[in-house]
């Protein structure tokens, strides 16, 4: 039960702090895909030394399963890019529309 509220606490105290490092990175200069970039490695790192330690065998993927993660990772990917690349089309328009209006 311990083991548990560490994590829990952990997650907690780590998702708290993303604000902070998020601040740290704009005053580096980084735009948002360089952010997000960093921020998923990072986790990539983390997952893959807590796999390693606790159980190895989290790795092995079955063949008739590796459809799944290939889906499920393009999809994600797609839709990320679809809704990112949408953000900036409208932002784009805005702030035209604002400027022909002033």
């Amino acid at each position: 039960m311990k083991k548990h509220f560490i994590f829990i606490m952990s997650a907690g105290i780590l998702w708290g702090t993303t604000g902070f490092f998020r601040r740290y990175l704009d005053d580096l200069g980084l735009s948002t895909m360089g952010v997000i970039c960093i921020r998923s490695l990072v986790a990539l790192v983390c997952f893959t030394v807590t796999l390693l330690l606790t159980d190895k065998n989290a790795f092995k993927i079955k063949l008739k399963d590796l459809w799944c993660f290939i889906g499920t990772g393009l999809i994600s990917f797609l839709l990320f890019l679809h809704l990112l690349l949408s953000f900036r089309r409208n932002k784009a328009a805005k702030t035209t529309k604002e400027t022909i209006i002033f």
